[in-house]
Order: structure tokens, then C-alpha cells, then sequence
């Protein structure tokens, strides 16, 4: 079984929460990973077992030893009483579910359905186990509480999906429960159960196997578990775990033959679920893991999509590598001083991908912590949303220039008004007006008004500050918003924008002069009079002859 690399973070949600026994550890046994329900069906906590125990811990000794001895008689190998013991079969690739005995931490014992699975890496090679236990104890007490009423007994198969059988060596005589009928979907009133009719129902890979388990447990007189496939009528295929063994007379003849065939086809769709989730995880999810310096540890596919990245190029790199220079230092160092207390941090976040191009995430991050609440990295998960940050720009930006529109402007003016009423900070605002723009339109026609309007939004850009909020006001018409800037401040921002326009070439037209009028917030003055006196101040530059900045 292949099993993708995938963030511990994530995984450890999801053995949080399924509803089985789940252990994970290395090549040679050592835990490395210890199931809620692992900690509930043991005894065991997670803290005594990761990195310190193997799970023969608690497994029966006796049982281990007594099933070492079946293991290496039926594969022909010498086995040592152990770990391999559990992982022969698997190392093999050979089914592997079989009935054992975990011994808990107080000393009581649980009968357990235990599937155990290798993880492989792309080449092969086997660098850990899965183990899913399922506790068999409810489904015991009740095969023995009900084994005198058939009626109970076969209403307790049922609800287990466990049902029973015996085979008459003599008389070549098989007798199935109701459940088993259930299990093999057979019409019990048109089926008489017999041995040929059972191999009938079993996938054709695997009745040789079968056979040998079964006629090597009559041989040796030792009990038998197999896990094999069942081919449905219409195409289906089933996963059942079947137990056996066989009671011979004084001359040791084989007389009967009894056992129990379980259902696990759910327990392996879970197994399969989880993989397949672990799976999904790294291809649809945009997470990655770095130490506490920020170096990634980890990365999706999905990350490695977005980013354009290739895994080989992020590991062991800091996340600096995709950070976009427009991001405000503010940011992160908000969401590092958060992640230094230990929460959580979640906002949006723009990028840069390896060839350039910009992307937006919605992130969550978060610290991780080891066993012993050691914080050792941190994990982020992310919402690509850059078609919604587009969509967002397209909203708020005028389409010819570039810059903020009006509505944005309106937005800002009001948030900044907010600020400075709240915090008793300067707020200047210059409207500016191109000068004879109508004789531009006129003279050389829209299409080299147009680009004077351009050119006029490409110098507001390059004199503006990081702080100031540029975009059109309307027509030819542009505003900027200055925080923290008193009327002489703004007075001198309009100037240096005054002649910027004055010396700069313009396409066609050659030279080009604007109006500027200014004003500064008054204390418990609205917008709309802000502005208005902004206009007025504009009004008295025109009507003065232009190329001028009225305050």
C-alpha cells in the first residue's frame, strides 16, 4: 500500500476521530503514531507509546508465540517471536487481518480484529505499518451469551457480520449460519451449503490459497485465519476473515471442522477511505509545515501547483521564497506575534508563484505542538481566492488608468476621516484637474485623451507615497488622499505633482499643465464639506489662470 506524504498535523485529526484502533510505527516497530480509540482499547496513553514501545506490548505472549509458530509453517520461513510476527504477511503483500489478543495496561484481556498493512514509499520500499484493531469483545460476550438460541445466535451474526460454520469430515456434511447466507448473498431455500458451492463463491485468485490454509490446518491440527475476497454475482467484491479448526478422534482422524467467517469489507473501505483521504489532502488541499524558523518541512502537491514550485525546490527553504514585496511588513509581523502566543492566525495573504505571476490564499496557521507540548512548527492551511481578490480589484479599480475609482476613494476618504477623528492625526486631500482637457478630445480625439489620462495616473504613481491613496475622481479629474499630512505637507505633495505634469512629455499632445486645490480636515467637519472645500480651492486655480496649487 502507497500512502502519500502528508502533514502530521492533519493526519492526526483524522486518527483523532475514526472509530478504530489505528497504530502507525517505523520499519522496525517502533510507535509513531497512537489512535484516540488506541489509547481507549489499551489502556495505553499516546505519550507512554510513541517512540518508546513496539505494539507487542500488548499482545498476548502466549498467543504471539503459538502464532509464530503457524506463521513460519505455513510460509516456509524461520520467524523470531516478535514484531515480525504481526508484518511477515504484509511484508510479503499477503492479506493480513487475523483475531489476536491485546493484553491492556491494567492486565485484562480484548479479543481484537487486527489488519495490519505496509506503507511503502515510489520505490517500494517499506517505511512503516498501519495497524487497525477493531475491539471483538461486545461480539464475543455475545456468541457466548447466545450460543443456546439459535434464533439470539444468528441475530447476533447478523449485527456483527460474523457467522459460523461446520464441516462434517465424515459425512462431507457442511452446515452454514443464517449469517452466512447474509455474508455470501445465497438463497438459502435454493442453495444446499457445500464445500464445492462455498469455493464457487470465492474470488478465483484466491481459492488456492484457501484450499492450502484449510487442508494445512487439518494436517498440522492447528487453527487456521485467512482473509480472502468473495466474488458477488454482479461484479462485487467482498472482503471476509475466516477462522477454523478441526477436532480428530483417539487416532487422530479428522472428524469436524468449525469456524466462523467474518465480514471486514467495511473495516478495508475504511482503511481505503483513509488513505484515499490522506491522498486527497495532498492533492486538493494548499498546506505545508515548516519548523519554527519558518523553513518548510512539508508542502502539498496542491501547494507545489499553486506556487509552481516543485517539492525539491520548497523543502528546507523558507517561506520567504513565495512572499509578493506589496504584502505591509504590518502583516507579518502581526501574524508572527500572534503565532509566538501560540494561536492562531488567519487572513489573506498575497503571494508570488516561482514564474512570477501573483496569487492570492485565505490562510489559516497555526503552532504544532509535540507529545509533551513542545511547540515545534507550524501548519498552515489555504483558500486559493485569487479570481475573488481579481474580481475585487475590477470592482474598485477605474478600467482606462488603473488607479482606485470613485467608489474606493469614497471608502478610504471615509475610513481615513475615521482614523483621524479617532486619533487627532492631520488628513489633507488635492483633488487635480487636467488643464484644456476638452481641447485634447477635440483637437486629437478620445483615444489621445485617453492616453493623456493614463500617462497623468502613471505620474500621480510615481509621487505618491506607500500611505497615499490615488484614483480617479471623474472625467479628468484625479484625488489623493494623504493621512497624516497637515495642509503644508499637501501643499508641497501638490506641487512636486504640479510639476512632475508640467515636465513630462506626453504622447502626441507633447506638453500638458493641471489644476491642483487642496485642503486639510477640519475638526467635526463631514466629507462632503472636506471636499467641497478641496473643489473650491480647485475653482480658484482654474479661474487664476491654472498651472497652479490653491490651498
Amino acid at each position: 500500500m502507497k500512502v502519500s506524504e502528508v502533514d502530521d498535523s492533519l493526519l492526526a485529526i483524522i486518527l483523532q476521530n475514526i472509530p478504530f484502533s489505528v497504530t502507525t510505527t517505523t520499519p522496525e516497530g517502533l510507535i509513531t503514531r497512537f489512535s484516540r480509540e488506541a489509547e481507549n482499547l489499551t489502556g495505553y496513553k499516546a505519550s507512554e507509546m510513541i517512540g518508546k514501545q513496539t505494539p507487542v506490548i500488548f499482545h498476548y505472549t502466549p498467543e504471539v508465540e503459538e502464532r509464530t509458530i503457524q506463521f513460519s509453517n505455513a510460509l516456509g520461513i524461520a520467524i523470531e517471536p516478535g514484531f515480525d510476527t504481526f508484518t511477515i504477511r504484509s511484508q510479503l503483500n499477503l492479506p493480513n487481518e487475523f483475531e489476536w489478543t491485546y493484553v491492556r495496561k491494567d492486565g485484562t484481556h480484548i479479543p481484537v480484529s487486527l489488519s495490519v498493512s505496509a506503507l511503502r514509499d515510489n520505490d517500494g520500499i517499506i517505511t512503516g505499518y498501519v495497524e487497525i484493531a477493531k475491539d471483538l469483545s461486545k461480539i464475543k460476550e455475545n456468541q457466548q451469551k447466545l450460543m443456546r438460541s439459535k434464533q439470539l445466535l444468528d441475530e447476533a451474526q447478523h449485527l456483527s457480520a460474523i457467522g459460523s460454520w461446520s464441516l462434517d469430515l465424515v459425512e462431507n456434511r457442511l452446515e452454514w449460519s443464517d449469517e452466512i447466507f447474509r455474508i455470501f448473498e445465497i438463497d438459502q431455500s435454493r442453495f444446499e451449503p457445500s464445500y464445492e458451492g462455498f469455493l464457487n463463491a470465492i474470488h478465483p485468485d484466491d481459492i488456492e490459497m484457501v484450499q492450502k490454509a484449510f487442508s494445512d490446518s487439518v494436517a498440522n491440527k492447528t487453527q487456521y485465519t485467512i482473509t480472502h475476497r468473495l466474488l458477488m454475482s454482479d461484479g462485487r467484491v467482498k472482503y471476509v476473515t475466516e477462522r477454523g479448526k478441526t477436532t480428530y478422534n483417539e487416532d487422530g482422524t479428522p472428524l469436524l471442522s468449525q469456524g466462523t467467517v467474518q465480514d471486514v469489507t467495511e473495516s478495508r473501505r475504511i482503511e481505503k477511505e483513509l488513505n484515499d483521504y490522506v491522498a486527497l489532502i495532498d492533492e486538493s488541499v494548499i498546506t505545508s509545515s515548516t519548523d519554527l524558523n519558518g523553513d518548510i518541512i512539508y508542502a502539498s502537491n496542491a501547494f507545489c501547483r499553486i506556487s509552481k514550485y516543485d517539492k525539491s525546490e520548497l523543502i528546507g527553504k523558507n517561506h520567504r521564497i513565495i512572499r509578493h514585496p506589496d504584502m505591509p511588513a504590518e502583516t507579518y509581523k502581526e501574524l508572527w506575534n500572534t503565532l509566538t502566543h501560540n494561536q492562531t492566525w488567519q487572513g489573506e495573504i498575497k503571494n508570488k508563484a516561482k514564474d512570477g505571476s501573483t496569487y492570492w490564499v485565505y490562510a489559516v496557521i497555526s503552532p504544532d505542538f509535540d507529545d509533551n507540548g513542545n511547540k515545534r512548527g507550524y501548519t498552515a492551511i489555504r483558500q486559493d481566492i485569487t479570481d475573488k481578490k481579481h474580481a475585487e480589484e475590477l470592482a474598485i479599480t477605474d478600467r482606462l488608468t488603473g488607479l482606485y475609482n470613485r467608489l474606493k476613494l469614497d471608502e478610504v476618504l471615509n475610513y481615513e476621516i475615521a482614523q483621524t477623528s479617532r486619533y487627532d492625526t492631520p488628513l489633507s486631500i488635492i483633488i487635480i484637474d487636467v488643464d484644456h482637457f476638452k481641447n485634447v478630445n477635440d483637437t486629437y480625439g478620445h483615444q489621445t485623451g485617453d492616453m493623456v489620462l493614463k500617462e497623468v495616473a502613471q505620474i500621480l504613481r510615481s509621487c505618491s507615497r506607500k500611505s497615499d491613496t490615488s484614483g480617479r475622481w471623474g472625467g479628468e479629474e484625479f484625488l489623493i488622499i494623504l493621512p497624516n499630512t497637515n495642509l503644508t505637507g499637501a501643499l508641497e505633495a501638490a506641487e512636486k505633482i504640479r510639476t512632475a505634469i508640467e515636465n513630462y512629455p506626453f504622447s502626441v499632445v507633447g506638453q500638458k499643465t493641471a489644476s491642483l486645490g487642496v485642503s486639510e480636515f477640519l475638526a467635526n467637519e463631514n466629507e462632503d464639506s472636506f471636499i467641497e472645500r478641496a473643489d473650491q480651492a480647485l475653482y480658484r486655480a482654474k479661474s487664476g489662470g491654472r498651472n497652479q496649487v490653491v490651498g
